[in-house]
């Protein structure tokens, strides 16, 4: 399996049934290591603000054969109630991750000609200090996931986005555990890897690089809004800043949470 085909296969999509109608979001499969050697956890992440208030959700997984084969045009909706309570929220309020463990999964769900298809991030695809130390301040990030909820619905496909850094991956942006992307980030981009994939060659602090580089920096939460004011004929810029316009539209700016973040979830599963 190419780099590239192990990426589109990395997320999920996220469906959910609120109090206020129905939304979409992204989800990745991520693998966390323990102390025992071949025995791994693994969970989907995604953002809080993306399940909470959740009554019910649904995971839209792609199928595989028995030798882990993925099948196109395949695909099965895994339902669950209580959507919101299944997930581990961060322990800090101004986090927005949560995890969902996804061991049973495999006990609950076996299909009779299927098996459930997932390409898992790990702990190995998180960027040492050493290794963001030698990113560039302006970085090209790759960002997978269902932007305004589209899909490739036969093939269970995400869609794939190419930006840059807007701010530095060697810094926290307004003290905050976050960073700024400069790409085109809609709703349903939530949860979404933020990731540094170069094939064949990079930059390195010492020069061309020859290879292949991919590493999970970050994932994407929110977008900023820039505000229209629409047909109204004047409009001052104080009551602009009050929120007296008739729509808002993204802005080309995400923010993401730093992927090592996902860490803190360890000594809670």
């Amino acid at each position: 399996m190419t780099a590239s085909e192990s990426l589109i296969h990395l997320t999920i999509r996220i469906v959910c049934d609120t109090p206020h109608g129905q939304s979409c979001g992204t989800g990745f499969f991520f693998q966390y290591s323990t102390s025992k050697e071949g025995v791994t956890i693994p969970v989907i992440v995604t953002n809080k603000h993306v399940v909470r208030g959740a009554t019910t959700g649904y995971l839209v997984f792609s199928l595989c054969d028995d030798s882990h084969n993925y099948i196109p045009g395949k695909n099965h909706t895994y339902q669950i109630s209580n959507f919101e309570k299944a997930w581990i929220f961060h322990p800090d309020n101004n986090v927005d991750l949560c995890v969902l463990p996804i061991h049973q999964f495999y006990k609950e769900y076996k299909p009779d000609e299927y098996n459930l298809y997932m390409v898992f991030a790990t702990e190995k695809d998180l960027p040492t200090t050493e290794e963001t130390n030698e990113f560039s301040h302006i970085e090209d990030v790759t960002i997978i996931g269902y932007p305004d909820g589209l899909w490739d619905e036969t093939n269970n496909l995400p869609l794939v986005r190419k930006g840059i850094t807007a701010s530095s991956l060697h810094y926290d942006f307004n003290g905050t555990p976050c960073f700024v992307i400069d790409a085109a980030i809609y709703g349903g981009s939530s949860g979404s890897p933020v990731l540094i994939y170069n094939e064949g060659h990079f930059s390195g602090k010492d020069g061309l690089m020859i290879g292949t580089r991919i590493k999970l920096v970050g994932i994407n939460r929110a977008v900023y809004l820039h505000p229209i004011t629409g047909e109204i004929t004047e409009i001052k810029q104080h009551n602009t800043a009050l929120g007296k316009t008739a729509v808002s539209i993204p802005n080309g700016l995400g923010i993401a949470v730093h992927a090592r973040k996902l860490l803190d979830f360890k000594p809670l599963l």
